[in-house]
């Protein structure tokens, strides 16, 4: 009897093996319409490298499963066949770190998430492997990082020419609960401002001037209180929708309703009075606080939240909404990352800024800020994809104190989009080279549309 199952698991064996290679170079259709060609998963460079990965999302799981469908595999094979672009000379939206590649394949990693009120702990052995987002579908959105407990990988993946084919512990990342199936930004058009962005004949820019003339008419001053505190307290926030602003969670953990209000159109505090009577200016309280599920106040993970407003914001000519980065994916790679920053932050030593002002940035390349951020003990460096470093482009000039909440924000087909919200960063005029950090709002676009779409709707 143990004969006969033997004999009949061997010829299950040989017919799949069978079927497999004659699957290879095998012609294939892609999701996206392109056309394709079946090949060993360690021959197809866009798919090998999502398997190294600890962080993954849902739609990178659901294009797994149909580059292997398309190929008659599944995620159980040992020896997966999938549908590769036939082109490999699609960018990926980030390079591997050098350092990253040559470090040994074994990866193991273990994550507790917990409520906002509670902490984050994780182990990461020395040979943890950074995984890189592959841009494969510019409509889709993404969703906060979701982890796989001990998720492993077998071996790192050799896509030299004529190497062996290699074998990937892949069924592992098919275990991962997701909080949500993907989001298609063409599911919330009814949803977001019809227009945003917009660019401003006046925005010629230069690094640390004042706003005068209200360029960056989606800038949100907050002015808060704390409870334990006889002086207000201030950061910043980005209007994305009339009745959503976009700022940092430690901005309003553990924050009351009442302490807090927000102000939009406004240039210089000293005058809010007589802009609010002039109706330039509108004031609003808060109606929610909606801090990501998975805020990490010890480490400053998903340090990204929402504020609901009680009514809805008119928008004039000096109060609009700055646009989401939901057609495209920042990249710092690209030569000259100059974004803008914003706010009514510190900008000499213990002085607080009475106006708005714009300070210019670069964004450093994730290697170098990966190299930063673990001199930062606190920080948990599998997250490094879930933000960006920046530094500023003249000595002496960053965002500063003051300048929590406030938007990254970069110009492309003449819109502003917000493409990361200011986190946390090194003592003001400490010069350059010493990077702050800000959270990537393409990684939290999944979390942002879901939470606006529950009173919208």
């Amino acid at each position: 009897m143990v004969h006969t199952v033997m004999f009949w698991w061997l010829v299950v064996f040989l017919v799949k093996a069978v079927l497999a290679q004659r699957r290879i170079n095998q012609a294939c259709i892609l999701t996206n319409g392109r056309s394709g060609q079946c090949i060993r998963i360690g021959e197809c460079s866009k798919i090998a490298e999502l398997t190294t990965r600890n962080v993954l999302y849902s739609w990178e799981m659901q294009q797994i499963r149909a580059v292997l469908r398309a190929c008659e595999s599944d995620e159980s094979s040992s020896d997966p066949i999938v549908c590769c672009e036939s082109a490999q000379s699609t960018p990926t939206r980030r390079r591997l770190n050098k350092a990253v590649a040559s470090t040994a394949a074994t990866s193991t990693t273990t994550r507790t998430t917990t409520t906002t009120t509670s902490s984050t702990t994780a182990s990461y052995p020395s040979t943890t492997t950074t995984g890189r987002r592959v841009t494969l579908h510019r409509d889709t959105t993404t969703i906060s990082p979701t982890y796989a407990a001990g998720f492993t990988t077998s071996i790192m993946p050799d896509t030299t020419p004529n190497s062996t084919p290699a074998k990937f512990a892949i069924r592992g990342i098919f275990d991962l609960k997701t909080s949500s199936s993907t989001i298609h930004s063409d599911h919330f058009k009814d949803v977001l401002p019809a227009h945003c962005g917009e660019l401003s004949p006046l925005a010629l820019v230069y690094s640390e001037v004042e706003d005068e003339e209200n360029v960056h008419v989606w800038a949100v001053y907050l002015e808060i209180q704390r409870s334990k505190s006889t002086t207000k307290g201030r950061c910043v926030g980005t209007l994305i929708h009339e009745r959503y602003v976009l700022t940092a969670a430690h901005c309003v953990h553990n924050l009351k309703l009442e302490n807090i209000k927000l102000y939009f159109g406004l240039f210089l505090i000293s005058t809010l009075g007589q802009c609010l009577a002039d109706r330039v200016c509108q004031e609003r309280r808060a109606a929610e606080l909606i801090v990501h599920q998975n805020y990490n106040s010890h480490a400053r993970l998903n340090d990204i939240a929402l504020i609901r407003v009680s009514e809805a914001v008119q928008f004039t000519k000096d109060v609009k909404p700055a646009c989401l980065p939901f057609n495209y994916l920042f990249d710092e790679s690209l030569a000259s990352p100059r974004v803008l920053s914003l706010g009514w932050g510190e900008y000499q030593q213990g002085t607080m800024s009475d106006s708005k002002r714009i300070v210019q940035l670069e964004i450093i390349k994730e290697d170098e800020c990966g190299e930063q951020l673990k001199k930062w003990q606190r920080f948990n460096i599998s997250m490094i994809s879930s933000v960006m470093c920046t530094v500023g482009v003249l000595a002496g000039q960053d965002v500063c104190e003051g300048d929590s909440g406030a938007p990254i924000v970069q110009i492309r087909n003449d819109r502003y989009f917000v493409i990361g919200v200011v986190s946390f960063g090194p003592k003001c005029g400490m010069g350059t080279g010493i990077a702050g950090m800000s959270t990537r709002v393409s990684e939290y676009k999944n979390w942002i549309l879901t939470n606006m779409n529950r009173h919208l709707i």
